[in-house]
Order: C-alpha cells, then sequence, then structure tokens
C-alpha cells in the first residue's frame, strides 16, 4: 500500500508539471514573424525556440528568463515578471540588424494584405532593372552601358562571373549578349520581389561558388488566408527628362490552401539631355508579366511554381558597338518545401529553366564613314536544380544539401561590308561554338553556438565540366582540346563574438576556387572587354583561386548600424 501512495504522488507531481509548463512564442516587433532558433535558459531548463518562435518553460517563481540570438542580441526578464509573460503568451522582440555572416539586406515592400490597394509611392517596384534597385547599397557600384537598361552590379571590385546572382536561391540566367547587354540581374521580375539578400565575400557556399558575394533576389512569400479573398495593386510613374512611362500591377486570389498571385509591368522611355543640354541615346521598352502560385498540400508541405517572362527592344547602347534589338526570355521554377518535428526542421528542393533569345545590330549606330553592317543573334538556356536539409540539434544548426546547374549558349554573327576591300561579302562568325558547361556540387554549413560565441563553419566541392559542341576551325586551331573537367573545392570560417548588447566582433576566413564562364573560355574574337580589341577564349583555362579574410566591428544604436570593416585578399 506505500508503494502504491509513493507511485501515485510521483503521478500527481508529473501532472502537475506538465498542467503547468507553458508555452511562450517569440515574434520579431515591426514583422510579427516568429523567431526561430533562438537559445534560451531558466533554471535548469535549457532549449531552442522551433519554427513557430515557440519556447516552454514551468514558473518556479524564482529564476529569470534569459534569450539570447545573434540577430536580436540578449534579453532577461526578471522572475517578477514570468506570470505576466506567461499569461500574455508572446514576446515581443525588436531586430538589432545583426547577421549570422557578412549580409546586407534590402525589404523592398511587405505583402499586401487582404484589401485592394493602389499604391504609386514605392519606387522599386517600379524599376525595371532590378540592378537599378541594388544601387542604394553603398558596397555596390554599377557598370553602366546604357542610360537606362542592363546594369552589371560590381561587389567589392568583383563583376560578372565573380558574382553569384540567384533568384529564390537557384535560379539564374546567362548573358546571351557577349557585351552583356542582357544582364542575369536584368531579367528578374522586380515587381515581386520581397527583399535582396547580399552575401558579402566568399564565405557562403550554399549557393554556389562566389568571389565577391551572392545577390539572392527573393520572392514573396505565400499567405494562405481562412477564406478566399482577392487582393491587388497598381503603380505607375512619369519622368519628363526621356519621357520614361513605368507601370506594374498585380492581382492576387488566396484561400487555405492556395495563394496565387498575377503580374506584370510595362517601360518605356526616350532620349535624354545631360547638364550640357547635349541628347544621350537611352531609348527602351520593356515589359514583363507571370505568376507565382503556391499550394499549400498539407500542414507540412508546400509547392510553389513561378513563370516569367520578359521583352526587351530597341534598347539603345551608347557605350556598345551595338544596340539591343530585341531580348525574348523566359523563366520557370518549381519549388517543393516540406517541415519536420525532429532535428529535421525543412527540407527543401528546386528546379528551374531559363532561356533567353537575344538579337542586336549597329543599324542605328552613329558611325561615318559606315563600314559594316552588323547583326548578331544568341540564344542561351540555363537549366538546373538545387536540394537542402536544415537540422536543429540544441542551439546549432546544419545546413546540408546539392545542387545542379547546366549552362549552354549558341550564336552567329553576320557582318556585311560597306566599304574596303570585301565590299559586299557577308561573313558570319561561330560567336558561342554551341558551348556548354554543367556544375555538379554539394555543399554545407554549421553554426555552432555556445554562450557569447558562434562558429560558422562552410564547405563545398564542385565538379565543372566545360565542352564546345560546334568548336569554329581557327579557334581549335590554338588550344589542344575544346573540353575540360575541373574539381573546385571552397571553404570558410566564421567567428563571432557577441562583446555586450550592442557591441559584437566577427572574423571572417574564407577560400573560394571557381572555373571560367562561357565567355571566359568560348568567346570566339569578339570585343567584349573594355576597349575595342577582340577576345579570344580560352577552354583550357586554369581556375580563379582567392583567400579572403574580413574583420568586422559593429555597434547597434537605435535604427542604425555602424561598423568597421578591414577585408584583406
Amino acid at each position: 500500500m506505500k508503494n502504491i501512495n509513493v507511485l501515485m504522488v510521483f503521478w500527481m507531481c508529473l501532472i502537475s508539471y506538465q498542467v503547468s509548463a507553458q508555452t511562450i512564442q517569440l515574434l520579431d516587433q515591426k514583422h510579427q514573424t516568429p523567431i526561430i532558433n533562438a537559445s534560451y535558459s531558466y533554471g535548469t531548463t535549457r532549449g531552442i525556440s522551433d519554427n513557430k518562435g515557440m519556447i516552454a518553460i514551468t514558473n518556479d517563481q524564482q529564476s529569470t528568463l534569459v534569450i539570447s540570438h545573434l540577430n536580436y542580441g540578449q534579453l532577461s526578464i526578471p522572475s517578477a515578471e514570468i506570470a505576466s509573460i506567461i499569461q500574455q503568451g508572446t514576446i515581443y522582440w525588436s531586430r538589432l540588424k545583426f547577421e549570422i555572416q557578412p549580409v546586407r539586406i534590402i525589404a523592398l515592400h511587405e505583402n499586401l494584405d487582404d484589401s485592394l490597394s493602389i499604391l504609386v509611392n514605392n519606387q522599386h517596384r517600379l524599376s525595371h532593372d532590378a540592378t537599378q534597385v541594388l544601387a542604394q547599397v553603398p558596397e555596390i557600384a554599377l557598370i553602366r552601358k546604357s542610360g537606362n537598361y542592363g546594369f552589371d552590379p560590381v561587389l567589392r571590385g568583383f563583376k560578372y562571373e565573380q558574382l553569384n546572382i540567384v533568384l529564390d536561391g537557384a535560379q539564374s540566367a546567362n548573358a546571351a549578349c557577349p557585351n552583356r547587354m542582357d544582364t542575369p540581374s536584368s531579367q528578374i521580375p522586380v515587381n515581386m520581389l520581397s527583399q535582396i539578400s547580399i552575401l558579402k565575400g566568399p564565405y557562403s557556399l550554399r549557393y554556389g561558388n562566389a568571389f565577391g558575394g551572392t545577390i539572392n533576389f527573393q520572392t514573396e512569400q505565400a499567405t494562405y488566408g481562412q477564406t478566399p479573398k482577392v487582393n491587388g495593386r497598381l503603380s505607375g510613374s512619369y519622368e519628363s527628362n526621356g519621357t520614361i512611362y513605368r507601370s506594374e500591377g498585380r492581382i492576387g486570389f488566396n484561400g487555405s490552401a492556395y495563394d496565387i498571385k498575377l503580374f506584370g509591368a510595362l517601360s518605356s522611355g526616350t532620349n535624354y539631355e545631360d547638364g550640357d543640354g547635349r541628347e544621350v541615346q537611352s531609348g527602351f521598352y520593356r515589359n514583363n508579366f507571370g505568376s507565382i502560385m503556391n499550394f499549400r498540400l498539407n500542414d507540412n508541405q508546400n509547392i510553389r511554381l513561378n513563370v516569367s517572362h520578359n521583352y526587351a527592344k530597341d534598347v539603345d547602347f551608347p557605350a556598345l558597338p551595338m544596340d539591343l534589338r530585341k531580348d525574348d526570355t523566359w523563366l520557370g521554377s518549381i519549388h517543393h518545401n516540406t517541415r519536420f518535428n525532429g532535428h529535421l526542421q525543412t527540407w527543401s528542393t528546386s528546379i528551374y529553366s531559363t532561356y533567353v533569345d537575344h538579337l542586336m545590330d549597329n543599324f542605328d549606330k552613329p558611325t561615318d564613314p559606315r563600314m559594316v553592317d552588323a547583326v548578331t543573334a544568341a540564344k542561351t538556356l540555363n537549366y538546373g536544380g538545387r536540394t537542402e536539409g536544415h537540422w536543429v540539434f540544441d542551439s546549432n544548426q546544419l545546413y546540408v544539401g546539392a545542387d545542379f546547374r547546366g549552362d549552354k549558349a549558341e550564336g552567329e554573327r553576320s557582318r556585311h561590308f560597306l566599304m574596303g576591300p570585301n565590299t559586299g561579302n557577308t561573313v558570319y562568325d561561330n560567336v558561342w561554338q554551341d558551348a556548354a558547361i554543367n556544375k555538379m556540387g554539394i555543399f554545407g554549413e554549421f553554426q555552432q553556438n555556445f554562450q557569447h560565441w558562434q562558429l560558422v563553419y562552410a564547405s563545398r566541392i564542385e565538379y565543372n565540366q566545360a565542352k564546345a559542341h560546334k568548336p569554329d576551325d581557327a579557334f581549335a586551331a590554338y588550344y589542344s582540346s575544346m573540353s575540360s573537367n575541373t574539381i573546385n573545392p571552397s571553404f570558410s570560417i566564421g567567428i563571432n563574438r557577441s562583446l555586450s548588447s550592442k557591441w559584437r566582433a566577427e572574423l571572417w576566413l574564407g577560400h573560394a576556387q571557381r572555373s571560367g564562364s562561357l565567355s571566359e573560355r568560348y568567346i570566339n574574337f569578339l570585343p567584349i572587354g573594355v576597349d575595342p580589341y577582340e577576345m579570344l577564349g580560352n577552354p583550357l583555362l586554369d581556375s580563379e583561386k582567392t583567400i579572403k579574410s574580413t574583420l568586422v566591428l559593429t555597434i547597434a544604436v537605435v535604427q542604425h548600424n555602424c561598423n568597421s570593416r578591414v577585408s584583406h585578399h
């Protein structure tokens, strides 16, 4: 009987503990979104907030609740306030804008609410070239070959293929124009972006090998509702100098299991006058339309389909020997995401394809005397996929995944001579030699937290295969082989130390290695540099390597971050 009484007392205590254990949700003060992976301690209880921002404690009337997160700092709640916090069930926390890695985030606009909105004051959504949005970041410069279109970003002195430019962490595009009239970032549908993340340096390797960094354009996430609703937006602007019209719109339909957004934009302009009253060739026309369709398969699975079409014509490039006559681009992708309740938190997989059909000529170039009429028609195709898992072990996180990307390019330039010994003859040049590059990689990133320290380890190994399927005889005569196979390893380590609730120090070390691009390996006697000399690619080009270190000291004050940064590479 005594044993039975003891057992009953034990069960009563256990039930009392289970009943008294309470959950508290951590939410971002500004966006009302869950704060995940925040470490907390309360008495003998230790843990980390889940994917809904939930933590669980039992009020012992004497302990202090301590919560810490690298992006939010440290929060201490004395024992006297625990009861009221439990009753409220929510803790709102303001972000210090600290990031795990050297990163800059541009928030373009918030998702629309369920009502019909007509907004005309957000210039970001009206930009017809996503690179224009990047211009607001001091660290980024732009290479401008035209007054209004086809800008190329430069980050820390790195440009072109030294930067990794992706849409939703995976999709990208190759410029069909050897002179990059149709830059990858110009193909991004700006009016459907929610934010742009700029990961600086060769430290984050989850999205590919990058020297200067990764620019990740992120589209709006799904917003499901209990009842079917419709929302929309319409914006427009006009600029007198250059007679530039811009407009964009969106309409959305969402319910408990679907969120469908249809969008479109139209922009056009003519030549403008500079400060001295001289006319500058800068005419352009650009439109795009597409959709983002989200479907909730169940409480833990979501599938998203993105389709976008961009069309540009009659774009003037005064800094180049030709102008863009037509650029027709399709982008499509499918994303699947699954959430789990164990150590494995999420698993995401995506596949994508991008097709660019580009035509350019020199018919409108004011050249006198006119020596030749030149036309180049080129096409590029990108396709690939990416899969990644995310694990959480106490306060530590692990990302492991694999990706594949294929790039193909083909094109022909025709030159009809109007003067000289070849007058009346037409010559055809094999621009891209039907070149193809396939890249297969596996990557991992581990984030280790303990007390005020965090260590971040990242690694990636990539197999690169390149080949010209239609080599030009004159080009092939220079090299012993038109194909190559390369393995490119990359790795980095970062150390973060919270010195106080406002001060933080970081040290980053990274090594990255990349193989040459299509233009670096297979361009066939075209002037694609900063001078008029024709360039010849090298299919046997050695991999480019960089070793870089960055030291950052940051102080966070109200609504501002001040940092001192020293880099060496």
